[in-house]
């Protein structure tokens, strides 16, 4: 047999196997994008409860200065007390919507996932106790188990 013949019918693979390996990596590409989306849901949740401390910080500042508590984001955004960045005195941030109130004798504030289940699991509560708490299944509120 020459070297012309030899690998006849040899040449590359055959449908089954083709289909063979595009499940299997279909199935790899599954399980990756579920490990990826569980950690980026646990990075926003992070995320938020460290701006949450941010804001406590910035309310206790402004308080320190003004005798009172913010009333909104804006109070502490660059454009008022200075106290917080823009991007989170929009009140929208990572995945997490953040609201603050305020008066001359007690402040709270809240951080909710924008789509509950998908940006975030974890709501975050905490008001002039500055206990944060944190519920998984609705908003966070003053009944809500604090964080440990």
């Amino acid at each position: 047999m020459d070297d012309a013949h030899r690998g006849r019918g040899k040449r590359g693979f055959s449908l089954i196997e083709l289909l063979i390996v595009i499940a299997i990596i279909s199935a790899i590409v599954a399980i990756a994008s579920v490990s990826y989306n569980t950690v980026l849901k646990h990075a926003r949740e992070t995320a938020a409860l460290a701006h949450v401390q941010t804001l406590i910080k910035a309310e206790t500042q402004y308080y320190a200065m003004n005798r009172k508590y913010a009333a909104s984001l804006q109070e502490l955004s660059p454009a008022g007390a200075n106290l917080i960045p823009d991007h989170l005195a929009s009140g929208k941030l990572g995945g997490y919507l953040f609201e603050i109130s305020g008066n001359a004798d007690t402040f709270s504030i809240s951080a909710n996932p924008e789509r509950h289940g998908k940006s975030g699991d974890s709501s975050y509560f905490t008001d002039d106790s500055l206990v944060i708490r944190h519920n998984e299944q609705t908003a966070a509120d003053r009944s809500s188990p604090a964080i440990q």
